[in-house]
């Protein structure tokens, strides 16, 4: 057994010559560098240090380093001090008590060392010398006494250099300075990956040092072959990471829609510390990252739009990307009431400073606005739509809507205000007025639609927006703050208009950002920092008492019954998906309380026990959508039925709830204490099969949740029952005994019918799971030897099947597993058998019958053709 042993000496101190700084710190970390756990090839015990020795004490210690050493045995010598030289150009390492006129006696010379190592009976001697005229050593000046067999020298300077000592307290020289760097990992690509040979690590401190001022290294190798002097660890490379999925496509949604969170995981960490980051520039993109997965929140605009999420893994520098797809339906319009006509709008009424002053201005067509808009407009401009006293309102959408009176007639009017950028510097204001019959939604869209804004088109609506602006409008609160940016509190007063009865809509003004003193009445978002900076408008508002935000409590005390509360959330979620409920609108409830009332008494708002009829409707559809926890909860109930709904469900919420009921509902059936409605359902599938639905609901669950289903349902097609497995093992491991489980289902439910398309499903899933190979060929194996012994033989007959099933034992005759006896007898009739010599057992030869003829037939034709030729030859 090869051992490294060194012996390390240095001196500092000497009675006649000068001290110097470098040797003891030589030593030191030397000693630690070849001992080293990462790069090191010496035990500690096998390192002996040395430091400031007598010349008794030196020779005493070479000579029990070098002789009682073994054949296997690397020795290391290592000095650092003084080294002198005589006539004859002999180098001497001196001791501390060394006299430069008595070298012979008081000094190591190197005839002596050298007839030291030459007795040695290690075969491999390193010797690195880090004294002045060190050179004389390494066998070019006094070649011939030197130079030997198995020696490798190493030496900080030539025969006529000096050494170079440390040039700080404290510190090494720099020869060992670079020796020290060269074995703890300075030599960054060894030849042979993870050793360093004394050549390399020569080489490193030769290219370290060759441009420095001071001496250069000199070497003399005389082994035979190389010498390993340090180990470099091999990097092991982190684990390159993967995604569970890399697409998301989705249709048939609506736009503006909060889907619920798909969540994608990152396979290959396998403990591994791993820094990633998930980013994505769609705005209708949300990422929300854990430790080993990231959760996408989607709220898709409307039309075909595509996004990228970026997964930067920093640990190896590499990008993946999911890329996303969605085709959303935009909501329909807020339609008006069946009594009113085709309404031609009046132009905009338009004050803006041209130069001249503050004024109206002409429309765009040239032609002024009718006196009675143009006075009510100007009505407004000295009281309640005042110009802004700010200095810009670039980017954030200053709207306000209110009922007032055009002549004697009640108008809606919207208007539209701001300052700097397209406004001018003085700012501009824009009306329109529209019929006060309009329902207040519709108002609000149209005027932001004739004043060109973009925020209802692929609007996302913010659920506790509405829940808060809602409950505080029922509470009768005079200043309701809607939370968000001027932007999102459009959308959130545009989703709130569509289920609010008129004459609650017209007893407020609302505003998507106050620019001045608010009065009672009014409904607003925050004033935006960019606007408040550099104003008095900021004072003004934080000195304004606003209604306190609801509590869920003063909701309970508003509406104390279930039913009330049940008919609330009903006009939460049609807000929230901007949708209008015609029953709602033609009831003629004339205040918020009223129609709460009106919902709950009319029951027009979902219910567990409305949710079968429903869901035979489009617009039952939309309202379930909005309470998940009911379509879950029926479900839950009533299973069976819930299956026979998912088949063709297209609302994305509704199904994702009946497949999230209905897999608890089977992993309770396949459980020995399942509830009655469970096996109800398990007997639902068994009998009619319904294999699409499971089959999703497997790939949501895995692969532990598909061996538990299987073991209970009988009916799965083959090939639904193939794509199963391969969907639930898709990026999972089973083990060994789930294998062994599915492989018992395949056997105990194939027959003679699709036996063959139950295995090469199984083996096809298997590969596709990188599942080991040699436990899906005894999974084969159990397979077909339960299929034999029921009688149930002729899938055999199959060649794709009897090629998969000799092709698996081949490969296990080679590896020395073993074939049952069942599986052997099986294809005897279906493949040739023979014994090689070298390991005697049997292997197979996947030939079908028709096959066999066919080499039957080439091997007579062959045989007429040489015998042919043997007697025309002999004739």
């Amino acid at each position: 057994m090869v051992r490294y042993r060194a012996l390390l000496i240095g001196n500092s101190r000497y009675d006649e010559l000068r001290p110097l700084g470098g040797p003891r710190n030589d030593l030191t970390l030397l000693g630690a560098a070849l001992q080293d756990g990462d790069f090191g090839m010496f035990a500690g015990a096998d390192v002996m240090v040395r430091p400031e020795t007598t010349i008794a004490d030196m020779r005493d210690a070479l000579e029990g380093f070098f002789a009682d050493a073994h054949r296997e045995d690397v020795l290391l010598f290592y000095f650092s001090g003084h080294g002198k030289i005589d006539i004859r150009h002999t180098l001497y390492l001196c001791a501390r008590d060394s006299r430069v006129g008595r070298l012979n006696t008081t000094a190591v010379s190197s005839r002596w060392l050298n007839d030291l190592i030459e007795s040695s009976p290690a075969r491999q001697k390193a010797i690195i010398l880090d004294c002045c005229h060190s050179g004389a050593f390494k066998g070019e000046d006094i070649a011939t006494p030197v130079a030997g067999r198995g020696r490798f020298v190493i030496a900080g300077c030539s025969a006529k250099e000096l050494a170079a000592d440390a040039l700080e307290t404290d510190h090494a020289s720099p020869f060992t300075t670079c020796l020290v760097a060269g074995l703890r990992g300075g030599v960054t690509r060894p030849r042979t990956p993870g050793q360093v040979t004394i050549e390399e690590l020569y080489d490193y401190v030769h290219e370290q040092l060759k441009d420095q001022p001071g001496p250069t290294p000199e070497r003399r190798f005389d082994g035979a072959g190389s010498l390993l002097i340090a180990r470099r660890p091999i990097p092991v490379a982190p684990p390159v990471l993967s995604l569970s999925r890399d697409r998301i496509d989705l249709q048939d949604i609506d736009a503006g829609e909060e889907l619920p969170p798909e969540r994608i995981r990152l396979v290959g960490l396998d403990g591994a510390t791993h820094e990633w980051t998930a980013t994505t520039q769609a705005p209708w993109v949300r990422l929300e990252c854990h430790d080993d997965s990231f959760d996408v929140h989607l709220v898709p605009p409307a039309g075909r739009s595509r996004a990228n999420v970026e997964v930067f893994d920093r640990t190896t520098g590499k990008s993946l990307v999911v890329r996303i797809s969605t085709i959303a339906t935009a909501p329909p319009a807020p339609s008006p009431p069946p009594h009113i006509a085709a309404v031609t709008l009046p132009p905009l009424v338009v004050w803006a400073d041209e130069g001249r002053g503050f004024a109206p201005q002409r429309t765009t067509d040239g032609t002024p606005a009718a006196a009675e808009f143009r006075a009510a407009a100007q009505r407004l401009i000295e009281d309640e739509v005042v110009q802004p006293a700010v200095r810009s309102t670039v980017g954030h959408p200053v709207y306000s809507l209110r009922v007032v009176k055009v002549g004697r007639r009640p108008h809606w009017c919207f208007a539209e205000q701001g300052r700097g950028g397209p406004f001018g510097v003085a700012g501009t204001c824009r009306f329109q007025f529209l019929p006060y019959e309009y329902d207040a939604g519709r108002a609000w869209a149209e005027g932001i639609a004739a004043v060109g804004g973009r925020e209802l088109r692929a609007a996302r609506t913010d659920e506790a927006a509405v829940r808060r602006l809602l409950t505080g409008l029922l509470l009768g609160q005079p200043l309701v703050r809607i939370p968000g940016s001027p932007a999102e509190a459009a959308v959130t007063i545009f989703a709130v208009l569509n289920v609010l009865p008129r004459t609650v809509a017209a007893s407020y003004t609302w505003s998507t950002c106050p620019l001045q003193e608010p009065r009672p009445k009014l409904v607003t978002a925050e004033l935006p920092a960019e606007i408040r900076i550099g104003t008095a408008l900021g004072r003004v508002l934080d000195r304004v008492q606003w209604s306190p935000p609801p509590s869920a409590e003063d909701l309970r005390q508003c509406l104390p019954s279930p039913a009330q509360r049940s008919a609330f959330e009903l006009l939460v979620s049609l807000a929230t998906r901007l949708e209008v409920d015609a029953d709602l609108h033609v009831s003629g409830p004339e205040t918020l309380q009223g129609l709460v009332d009106f919902a709950a008494a009319a029951k027009v708002f979902p219910t567990v026990e409305t949710v079968p009829g429903l869901l035979r409707d489009p617009a039952g559809l939309r309202r379930l959508a909005g309470s998940p926890h009911l379509v879950r909860e029926w479900a839950m109930r009533d299973p069976a039925a819930a299956l026979k709904a998912l088949e063709g469900m297209r609302e994305q919420r509704v199904r994702r709830a009946m497949l999230d009921a209905l897999a608890d509902r089977l992993a309770d059936g396949t459980r020995l204490a399942g509830s009655e409605a469970a096996a109800a359902l398990v007997d639902e599938v068994n009998t009619k099969g319904y294999t699409s639905a499971v089959r999703e609901i497997v790939e949501a669950r895995g692969p532990q949740f598909a061996v538990n289903v299987l073991e209970h349902l009988r009916t799965v097609d083959p090939a639904t029952a193939a794509g199963m497995v391969r969907a639930a093992t898709a990026g999972a491991v089973l083990d060994t005994d789930e294998l062994l489980r599915l492989g018992q289902l395949l056997a105990d439910r194939a027959d003679d019918k699709d036996a063959g398309a139950w295995l090469m499903g199984f083996e096809s899933a298997a590969r596709a799971a990188e599942v080991p190979m040699e436990a899906v060929r005894q999974v084969l194996y159990g397979a077909v030897a339960a299929l034999v012994q029921r009688g149930q033989s002729p899938f055999l007959r199959d060649a794709a099947v009897v090629d998969m099933v000799a092709g698996a034992a081949r490969v296990s005759g080679e590896q020395g597993e073993p074939v049952p006896a069942a599986v052997r007898g099986s294809l005897g009739s279906a493949a040739v058998w023979w014994d090689p010599p070298d390991t005697g057992r049997p292997l197979p030869i996947g030939l079908s019958p028709g096959a066999r003829a066919v080499v039957a037939l080439m091997f007579i034709v062959l045989a007429t053709v040489v015998a042919v030729a043997i007697y025309n030859s002999s004739h």
